[in-house]
């Protein structure tokens, strides 16, 4: 369970860094054709060579980067992560478990008082 939510945790940005990506770069390769078609040719072509043939690629190249991002992250955002690690598992639940306070032994007969405690969290013995 932990293993679980120290994932969860870690990825949970993924998405919004991966559509943030994809936006930017989809932008600077739309400016980028954009200018290569008004230098190439003269408006009214860079105009049309932009909207029947760029403009619906990209689009359609956006559709298809945002489809194969879903299908990427899906998988790691509802799936169960595992580790076969031992010593990493170990090392996480004794991060996360709280410190217990060891109760006395039933051969104890001796009651505590409140001189015999060395601090809160140890039982007089």
């Amino acid at each position: 369970m932990i293993v679980a939510d120290l994932f969860l945790e870690q990825s949970s940005p993924w998405e919004r860094l991966t559509r943030g990506y994809i936006e930017n770069i989809w932008k600077a390769a739309k400016e980028f054709l954009s200018l290569t078609a008004t230098y190439v040719a003269d408006a009214a072509t860079s105009k049309a060579l932009y909207q029947k043939v760029f403009e619906p690629a990209l689009n359609e190249l956006l559709g298809t980067l945002n489809a194969k991002t879903t299908e990427l992250l899906t998988p790691h955002q509802k799936s169960h992560p595992i580790t076969y690690n031992h010593d990493f598992t170990e090392a996480l639940q004794k991060a996360h478990t709280p410190s217990l306070i060891t109760p006395p032994s039933p051969k104890s007969e001796r009651r505590c008082t409140e001189f015999d405690y060395v601090d809160m969290f140890q039982w007089c013995s």
